[in-house]
Formats: C-alpha cells, sequence, structure tokens
C-alpha cells in the first residue's frame, strides 16, 4: 500500500502519517513491522462494517458477526500469553490494557447479545437462546 504512495509521489509529510499510523502496531507490541499489520487491518475494517450492519439485524446475523472478532481476541490473548512466557514480551502492547481487552471484549459482546435477545412467543427480554 505504501508503495503505491511513494510511486505517485504522494506529499511526503502525508506519507509519513500514514506510514506511522500503519506501523505503530507491532512496534507497540515489541515486534517487528510485517506486510501483515495490512491485512489484519482490513480483516479488522470487515468485521467493523458488518457490526454496524448487525446494529438492526436479527440475532443470528449478530451473533454469526460475533464470533470471527471473538475468535481473533481469544487467539490473540493466547498469543500474548505465549509471547510473556516464550519471550519475555512484557512490553505494554503484549500484557498491558490489550491482554484483558482481548479477554473481556468478547465475553462483554456475549452479554450484550444476551441481553438483546427477546422470546418471540411473550415478547420479553432476558429468555433462553435455545
Amino acid at each position: 500500500m505504501l508503495t503505491c504512495f511513494q510511486e505517485k509521489k504522494a506529499d511526503p509529510q502525508r506519507l509519513r502519517e500514514v506510514r506511522l499510523v500503519v506501523l505503530v502496531d507491532c512496534q507497540f507490541i515489541g515486534w517487528e513491522n510485517s506486510p501483515f499489520q495490512a491485512e489484519v487491518g482490513f480483516a479488522s475494517l470487515g468485521v467493523g462494517i458488518a457490526g454496524v450492519i448487525a446494529f438492526r439485524a436479527s440475532l443470528p446475523f449478530r451473533f454469526a458477526t460475533l464470533i470471527p472478532p471473538s475468535a481473533f481476541s481469544f487467539g490473540a490473548a493466547g498469543g500474548h500469553i505465549y509471547q510473556m512466557i516464550a519471550a519475555h514480551n512484557f512490553s505494554p502492547g503484549n500484557v498491558g490494557l490489550v491482554l484483558p481487552i482481548d479477554i473481556l471484549m468478547p465475553v462483554i459482546g456475549f452479554v450484550f447479545l444476551r441481553l438483546s435477545y427477546k422470546d418471540p412467543q411473550t415478547g420479553t427480554g432476558n429468555c433462553n437462546l435455545i
């Protein structure tokens, strides 16, 4: 992505801003920068768009929308714990607020999903999903 900006001779200040936004992530968690960051960013964008659509969607769509970011977050939490143990990576981006958020956000999402459910028979909330 950055190569496209360089080939078109974009404003150097703008290029530095783009580079800062794209590259700050890996440095924050104690890793080297990688082109894979952009791929993860676009995957996150897709999940975010699905989340916006889910605002007015049915319960099954909301549930399906919650599964990918939850799997990613729990997997990332496992990766952070592994990096703490194996590589002694205790950088703030690896074990600071990032680790508890990776665990709490999916749990909070499923709690909110459960609270948003209304029983089709009675119209009341907080009923069994199955």
